[in-house]
């Protein structure tokens, strides 16, 4: 496998519960973000964590002519360092209460919380 900013062949599909969606991710070693990050101890950059996030929500609304497209970022907190071969936890929700296009989101791994926090979202066609 050549290396890649997406996980590629680890990045399955997702479940849909109630309003959340999950997916569960393997992060590869060979992953692109780990190069230089750090040579000695490479772990995911946040913005990875950010990346993954907006690639659940991408394959959730395709192939409905519409994707999201995230708008603002609001208090994130990222928790956890991610290292390579670890499993992640993706899960995002709808936020009603604070407005149609806000959301929430949650990041985990063996039970912990790596990343949370909030976006707004607007539709973007394909």
């Amino acid at each position: 496998m050549s290396a890649s900013w997406l996980p590629g062949p680890s990045f399955p599909g997702f479940a849909k519960d109630n309003d959340r969606l999950t997916s569960v991710i393997r992060v590869d070693p060979d992953l692109l973000w780990f190069s230089g990050h750090f040579p000695a101890r490479p772990i995911l950059p946040g913005v990875a964590l950010l990346f993954f996030i907006q690639e659940v929500i991408n394959k959730a609304w395709s192939g409905s002519g519409q994707r999201l497209g995230i708008r603002q970022l609001k208090r994130i907190r990222f928790r956890h360092l991610v290292e390579p071969g670890a499993e992640l936890s993706v899960s995002v929700w709808s936020r009603p209460s604070a407005g149609p296009d806000n959301f929430g989101f949650v990041v985990e791994t063996d039970g912990e919380k790596v990343c949370d926090g909030y976006f707004a979202a607007d539709t973007v066609r394909d």
